[in-house]
């Protein structure tokens, strides 16, 4: 019997690997940065036979010439902007989720010299309007031996847009509410910022004391969440999200009544709930009831599978592109 410490596995198992220009590529999710130490990035390599130079000027033609499209949006547009190219994609909102659209845009930043792209990106019209991105994210193509590296660094966002109102407007279909549900409006009891706020609410079969109660019950009886012990609940919302952009996403909902509060806890894609990358708040207020949503994201560098699962199909793609124009 051994009395060696089991470590625990390694967060960020996964490693992808592709036969791409006679090579085997591979993706490596939270390594050790190579342009930052003591910092975690997503590495790519397998990139022997590439060349570096020929490579970053492939990545800006590919945006140059709208190729980031993923074929999901209504609408599709990449203009030159601001020294770079902003790529514009609008997006349908399922009608079980309140139709509508959503538009999530990119700014690309290219430096041919130091080879790197800075993206900036914007998931609502407000935060672009606001000129404030949700995420900064870098990709640095290295030399001897080629290597790409990838992070994406969080900022701290307060959004209040399209995807909470849906979220709302879902509840109150639930509970037979018709009180009407705004974007961005001043938040309510705390000055200069914005929130989802509904009309006051006037039918339905939910007051203001178990709205809370009534939307745990939603959570657990028609969205298939699990109840822990606790009282909070884990909420598996990739039907969701996989509606709109093909990803998973987790959340963990914390009530606590007596704020008239409920606090969803967002992990993305992180299935052992340990990264929180954004919460989500649901005040309910009294005289007259209303209900008042906002999100806010959780500031960090991140290089995790989630990032790895975004660069991958990107880099994949510009290596196709390069190989067809060789």
């Amino acid at each position: 019997h051994s009395s060696k410490l089991h470590t625990p596995p390694a967060r960020f198992p996964s490693l992808v690997r592709i036969a791409a220009m006679g090579g085997s590529l591979s993706f490596t999710a939270g390594a050790d940065s190579i342009a930052c130490p003591g910092d975690k990035s997503v590495i790519v390599d397998g990139l022997d036979s590439v060349d570096a130079d020929k490579l970053i000027a492939c990545f800006e033609e590919y945006v140059r010439e709208g190729k980031t499209a993923n074929g999901k949006e209504v609408k599709f547009e990449v203009e030159a902007k601001d020294g770079g190219y902003l790529d514009v994609h609008t997006y349908e909102v399922p009608a079980m989720f309140g139709s509508g659209t959503w538009t999530v845009r990119n700014h690309y930043s290219f430096d041919l010299v130091a080879r790197k792209i800075s993206t900036k990106v914007f998931p609502t019209d407000s935060s672009y309007d606001k000129g404030t991105p949700m995420t900064l994210n870098t990709l640095m193509v290295h030399t001897g031996p080629v290597r790409i590296e990838y992070w994406s660094q969080a900022q701290k966002v307060r959004t209040s847009g399209t995807m909470l109102k849906a979220m709302m407007e879902h509840a109150f279909k639930e509970f037979d509410i018709s009180a009407k549900v705004q974007v961005d409006q001043p938040a309510i009891g705390s000055t200069g910022e914005r929130s989802v706020v509904s009309d006051a609410i006037v039918d339905g079969d939910a007051t203001a004391d178990n709205f809370l109660d009534k939307f745990k019950a939603m959570l657990v009886d028609k969205m298939g969440a699990t109840e822990l012990p606790d009282g909070t609940v884990i909420e598996d919302r990739s039907g969701f999200m996989e509606v709109l952009n093909g990803v998973k996403s987790f959340a963990k909902h914390v009530f606590s009544p007596g704020e008239a509060c409920l606090r969803m806890h967002e992990y993305g894609e992180d299935e052992s709930l340990s990264m929180v990358r954004s919460i989500t708040t649901l005040k309910v207020h009294k005289e007259p009831f209303r209900v008042e949503m906002w999100s806010e994201t959780e500031e960090g560098r991140f290089a995790s599978d989630s990032e790895l699962r975004l660069i991958k199909p990107f880099v994949e793609k510009v290596l196709e592109f390069m190989q067809g124009k060789a």
